[in-house]
């Protein structure tokens, strides 16, 4: 029996997304630098989900919120889930600065535990 025996892969996992927070944004792709940008988005999540309208959405390992914001953005009323307690500290962060009413929680991406609807 290893030292690590009750650490397992999806430990490993969230340990690693939890040490990249802190800089998480600050890469392509994984913040909005530009109206531009950000508006390209709105374009693309509109195509493909339609309207918002107070539509119910759960953003799977939404790490520090961007998509959870654009789809706030668009009137859904957003559940962002992540397995990184320190990447939801950074999404609650950018919520209360912005005032959106977005629900951050953790959890597995594969077990949500939320209900379907």
């Amino acid at each position: 029996m290893t030292a690590h025996a009750n650490y397992s892969l999806r430990d490993e996992i969230r340990d690693y997304w939890s040490d990249r927070a802190e800089t998480f944004d600050l890469q392509v792709g994984h913040e909005i630098f530009s109206e531009q940008e950000r508006a390209a988005w709105h374009a693309l999540i509109s195509r493909h989900l339609g309207p918002g309208a107070g539509r119910a959405s759960l953003d799977l390992a939404c790490g520090t919120g961007v998509i959870s914001h654009l789809m706030h953005d668009l009137g859904f009323v957003v559940t962002g889930l992540d397995w990184s307690e320190a990447m939801l500290a950074k999404a609650r962060a950018k919520a209360q600065k912005r005032g959106a009413g977005i629900r951050f929680i953790i959890g597995d991406a594969e077990r949500t535990l939320e209900d379907r609807a």
